[in-house]
């Protein structure tokens, strides 16, 4: 993408071709953070292993769709009936002579297969968290106004105007010159846990991206918040939603400045460093060390 074709906004793209189309992403500048090198290995490397669905980003994927996009979840996902036989395995469907029950449950799958294939299955169980945790997010009262107008998992690309490189962002909700909103699964969704996952997980690089991305692809019409619709993985699947101050947007803007920085200088000259090769002095953890000290004057 170069010139014209770099500022834009795609519709209707999927997960799997965003994640295959040109730009850094801040999943990507997340790695650059870890180190360049795990960056290479994960999107540059001739013989990386493809891309696989892990059975908890397809949940994820699904809950993200039964929250932003019901009506396409209805379309989209199926689960297997309680009456459906079961599965015949590959010695029943290699059999000379497969007993009725096995025929019959060969006819049953290819059937429900070829009717399915333009679905996703998922389990009784899967789906059971996907309405629970839709329902409780959609009964906050915040989301009775942030869900009533905006549009989802839009595919955004722009050009960095300092270093000229090309960047992408898809947020799961977007409310233009209004909010930004993004669902997130976390252990602990009250104040103090979830400012540990932000933390934790970066999520603050990840809003100052989201909201400059944005401002790039609609002419400075910039999102005034940035939103995070948090829940709870477990029952009773908790929610709050927050907005990410001020001060935790620059130091995020701070952050994926000086990463987007390391990646073009990185690209311009193709080395992609690891770890610093000289042997470095470890500490302990500033936590630990608190501990320590706290401990000896208790003594």
């Amino acid at each position: 993408m170069k010139g014209d074709d770099v500022a834009r906004i795609l519709e209707n793209l999927t997960n799997a071709e965003y994640h295959a189309s040109e730009g850094i992403s801040a999943s990507g500048l997340k790695l650059i953070g870890r180190s360049p090198l795990h960056y290479w290995a994960a999107y540059l490397d001739p013989k990386r292993e493809p891309r696989v669905e892990t059975p908890a980003l397809k949940l994820g994927t699904a809950i993200h769709t039964a929250v932003l996009e019901p009506m396409r979840f209805a379309d989209e996902y199926v689960v297997v009936p309680d009456s459906a036989p079961r599965r015949p395995t590959s010695v029943q469907l290699n059999a000379k002579k497969p007993s009725d029950d096995t025929v019959a449950a060969i006819e049953w799958w290819a059937k429900f297969d070829e009717d399915t294939k333009d679905k996703t299955v998922i389990s009784r169980d899967d789906l059971a968290t996907c309405m629970s945790i839709s329902e409780r997010l959609r009964q906050h009262p915040a989301a009775q106004v942030l869900f009533r107008d905006g549009v989802p998992e839009l595919s955004m690309y722009w050009e960095d105007a300092e270093t000229g490189v090309v960047c992408k962002c898809r947020p799961d909700w977007l409310i233009h010159s209004t909010a930004i909103v993004d669902v997130k699964s976390t252990q602990d969704a009250s104040p103090a846990g979830f400012a540990r996952s932000v933390a934790n997980f970066e999520y603050h690089v990840q809003a100052a991206w989201y909201l400059d991305g944005v401002k790039a692809c609609t002419n400075d019409r910039s999102p005034s918040a940035f939103i995070f619709a948090a829940f709870e993985k477990d029952t009773p699947h908790a929610v709050a939603f927050y907005n990410a101050d001020p001060d935790m947007i620059e130091i995020g803007r701070r952050e994926y400045r000086r990463r987007l920085q390391v990646y073009a200088n990185c690209l311009q000259s193709n080395v992609w460093p690891g770890y610093p090769a000289a042997i470095t002095n470890l500490s302990l953890p500033a936590w630990v060390l608190k501990a320590a000290n706290d401990n000896n004057n208790q003594e």
